[in-house]
């Protein structure tokens, strides 16, 4: 197995352990953070996004793309920085800003901007599959 191959094994668990952190922070944002309509039955952030990703972008849709930006370089603060390092790297290197000959994970740094782009890329797919009864209701119902 290749280094690139293991790096990239590892990079996919952080990519996901990051997402579950940005999901659980924007869960946590209930009340006042909604912005649909107090009759939608959602319960947080996370499920509005959800119901957004999988149905239509409302009008809003630009302060919840902020939203998530600022929750995941929140989260960036807290994470250590070989693990932002390699996710920074496998990104450009997914991006064709990298030739495959001449990897070398100890000459490249940390972009906080790729990561922040790979976390959300990650978290928008998540958000397109995951479901509980009341995103159900609100997709039937809408």
């Amino acid at each position: 197995m290749s280094e690139y191959s293991v790096l990239s094994e590892i990079n996919e668990y952080h990519v996901k352990k990051l997402c579950k952190k940005v999901i659980r922070m924007l869960q946590s944002l209930k009340g006042d953070n909604l912005l649909s309509p107090d009759d939608h039955g959602l319960k947080n952030v996370w499920d509005e996004i959800c119901v957004q990703k999988q149905g239509e972008e409302s009008v809003f849709w630009n302060a919840y793309d902020e939203t998530v930006e600022q929750v995941i370089y929140n989260i960036l603060k807290k994470t250590d920085k070989e693990v932002l390092r390699l996710i920074s790297i496998l990104e450009e290197e997914e991006s064709g800003q990298m030739d495959d000959e001449d990897f070398s994970y100890a000459r490249y740094h940390f972009n906080s901007d790729s990561v922040c782009k790979v976390i959300k890329y990650a978290l928008y797919n998540f958000a397109v599959n995951y479901s509980n009864k009341k995103i159900e209701d609100y997709l039937e119902n809408h």
